[in-house]
């Protein structure tokens, strides 16, 4: 069996926003460098054949809309990929695409979720995390996410981390009153 994440990711023009800051940071830093996404889930749990679980997920995401991301501050933690990262601003959307792709992989994950796009992976020490983050202004603060994407998680190497399948977010949004 194999491990997955599931990812948002934003628009290649948008993209091109936050990729100076986490090459920059990846190159000052000697950490990995990796390419702007908000993970819809933590992908320990996450396991099974590739093509069952595009199979399952697809099916689930064409229930989803494009969903909206709005980011907070810039945060730290204790973990390597959680090391520096602009916390996203929970919202209905963003906690049903967890829900959903979490129960559709059938590994419900016990881990509270934190939406998050991370700008630095690594395990520096907290001082360091804390001066970076006061560093980092992020130019943009919202956005809307069309698309989702797969990637192999059996490895915490960002290098390998291939799309293995992308689904773009199109059902029209539901109007709550």
């Amino acid at each position: 069996m194999k491990r997955f994440s599931f990812w948002l990711l934003p628009d290649k023009e948008i993209q091109a926003v936050y990729q100076p800051i986490i090459d920059l940071w990846s190159r000052k830093l000697k950490t990995p460098n990796f390419e702007p996404h908000i993970t819809i889930t933590t992908n320990a749990m996450l396991k099974g054949e590739e093509k069952s679980v595009m199979q399952v997920v697809g099916s689930v995401i064409k229930n989803l809309q494009p969903i909206p991301i709005e980011f907070s501050e810039v945060s730290v933690s204790t973990t390597w990929a959680q090391c520096v990262f602009a916390r996203v601003k929970p919202n209905y959307e963003l906690l049903l695409a967890n829900q959903y792709i979490k129960s559709a992989a059938g590994h419900p994950d016990p881990s509270m979720y934190t939406p998050h796009m991370s700008l630095v992976y690594g395990n520096l020490d907290l001082k360091q995390r804390l001066e970076i983050a006061e560093n980092i202004t992020l130019p943009l603060t919202k956005f809307v996410a069309r698309k989702i994407c797969i990637v192999p998680a059996d490895v915490r190497n960002p290098k390998t981390w291939k799309h293995l399948a992308e689904f773009e977010l199109k059902k029209k949004a539901i109007i709550r009153v």
